[in-house]
């Protein structure tokens, strides 16, 4: 290193800054540098200078902050292996209140068995009433899918328009298809005309929302059997409302960092018995019915896949909900990755 230079190269800041914020001395930094040809006063100066500075100690503040979460984090997986996971409840007579505090509130899945079930939808809502109800309405869907393993993570580059009674007509030429699905993102209860769909759907749901039921809030899912929505989290809170055939759901717990840091946004492509297995998990697998309603809480992981021709509604407007909408799984950084390993 030329003695005019002033100060640390870039990479050499980051990487003093970095082991520091690891712990390691001020000998043993500088120790370091003279090894790599770096002269003693001069790095023992710009060591001095980086561990003083505002920013490093912010920096630090922060780490030791983030390590007391690791380690809180850490005791409850540890007494999650000890003591068993949690089952997923199938519950009955359960009002706002109570499913704010014992699952909301606990960041816990539970099913509803008895809220949705007399919802007239569950009868109406075959393909020549829906055809009858909003088939004229142009909306989007998508399609051509199965182009892609994980169709999931750029969804717009599969938008195909087209009127919702033909989407239904192609949907009932497929026995089994990953292909074509009219997903929550394609917000077709926003459309107008749609709303009076809405009108199939009873109150008791709406002690549970914010508003009542409003289309804005509402996402619709409508595919043949084989759909799948890859292994992903919701930053909101859902309840999640089966109104036509059976879904597999598969979900795993929002402490796996395994899943968080091999993200895309809110996707993760992993092997979910792998993860399971590391973290001292349990992958829980249920299967909705239609009239059953699941609450999924915000950062839950799940996998879901339509094991006949379905039909779903999710809610996101929960009374007392929690949001991470500020989150975003896969963007910590290395360092991030490292410090939740």
């Amino acid at each position: 290193m030329r003695k005019e230079q002033q100060e640390l190269s870039a990479e050499w800041q980051d990487w003093v800054t970095e082991n520091a914020l690891e712990g390691a001395s001020l000998a043993q930094l500088v120790d370091a540098l003279v090894e790599e040809g770096i002269q003693h006063e001069f790095a023992l100066s710009e060591i001095s200078r980086l561990i003083n500075s505002g920013p490093f100690r912010a920096a630090f503040k922060w780490r030791r902050q983030a390590l007391r979460y690791k380690k809180v984090n850490a005791l409850k997986i540890a007494l999650h292996r000890w003591h068993g996971p949690p089952i997923i409840e199938r519950r009955r007579q359960l009002n706002s209140k109570a499913l704010r505090k014992h699952y909301l509130r606990a960041c816990q899945p539970v099913i509803l068995t008895d809220i949705i079930d007399q919802w007239p939808a569950l009868s109406k809502w075959t393909d020549e009433y829906l055809k009858k109800q909003v088939g004229h309405i142009m909306m989007t869907c998508c399609k051509g899918r199965e182009k892609l393993a994980n169709p999931c993570h750029n969804i717009k580059r599969f938008f195909h328009t087209m009127s919702f009674a033909d989407f239904i007509s192609e949907l009932q030429k497929l026995r089994e298809s990953n292909d074509l699905y009219l997903v929550g993102n394609n917000k077709f209860l926003e459309h107008e005309g749609a709303e009076i769909l809405l009108k199939d759907l009873d109150d008791r749901i709406a002690s549970f929302l914010h508003q009542g039921i409003k289309g804005s809030s509402a996402s619709f899912w409508y595919g043949p059997k084989g759909t799948i929505t890859n292994l992903h989290y919701d930053p909101t809170s859902v309840l999640y409302a089966q109104v036509r055939g059976k879904k597999r759901f598969r979900l795993l717990s929002p402490n796996n960092t395994v899943a968080l840091f091999k993200a895309e946004h809110t996707y993760s492509d992993i092997d979910l018995e792998d993860a399971a297995e590391r973290m001292g998990d349990q992958v829980y697998e249920l299967i909705l019915e239609p009239g059953e309603l699941l609450l999924l809480p915000a950062g839950w992981w799940h996998e879901v896949t339509a094991l006949e021709t379905s039909i779903s509604i999710g809610f996101t407007n929960l009374i007392g909900a929690t949001s991470f909408s500020w989150y975003t799984p896969g963007q910590a950084g290395n360092e991030g990755r490292e410090l939740l390993k």
